[in-house]
């Protein structure tokens, strides 16, 4: 008997959300009613960009662009002191280009941890050398996000040394 009740219930809800009355409904629930875009079976979403989200992306895109070439006339990964990449990572974020994971990832010195004699950090280095040395260690003993951390600082250092030398940067 609950079975009869539960599917006369459902077959009721189908014909309310159709537009149609359950039978003990009064005439103000005559028409279509309400229902939020999703929920109805077969309905989904829109989910294709608009043009102002387009617009809006491009727009980020193009910031995140001329904030990466800014940085890459002032700033060489392959001659750069830890301060300097901590004023890069700064740069970047306040531009918007990075996140601040990103930003913390760059703050790191690649080598801290391996190095049994304390380095002078207020000397350039070249930082993608650093980056991918620290990437191959943590791979060898299976620290994934480690390799995760590494492999975002090599995207973005090597984004910069890529810029510099189309540029013509010395």
């Amino acid at each position: 008997m609950r079975l009869n009740q539960l599917l006369g219930a459902i077959g009721r809800t189908a014909t309310i959300l159709d537009g149609g009355t359950d039978g003990a409904a009064n005439d103000t629930t005559r028409g279509p009613a309400v229902v939020p875009a999703g929920s109805r079976p077969n309905e989904r979403p829109s989910r294709r960009p608009t043009r102002a989200r387009n617009s809006a992306r491009e727009g980020h895109q193009r910031r995140t662009a001329s904030a990466f070439s800014q940085a890459a006339q002032r700033y060489d990964p392959e001659r750069i002191a830890q301060h300097d990449l901590r004023e890069l990572a700064d740069f970047l974020y306040q531009q918007n280009a990075i996140s601040a994971r990103d930003r913390l990832i760059l703050y790191t010195d690649p080598t801290g941890s391996r190095m049994a004699v304390a380095r002078d950090l207020a000397g350039p280095r070249n930082a993608l050398v650093d980056w991918q040395d620290r990437r191959i260690h943590d791979m060898t003993n299976g620290r994934v996000n480690a390799v995760e951390a590494c492999t975002r600082a090599l995207s973005i250092l090597g984004r910069i040394s890529t810029l510099r030398r189309e540029s013509g940067e010395p």
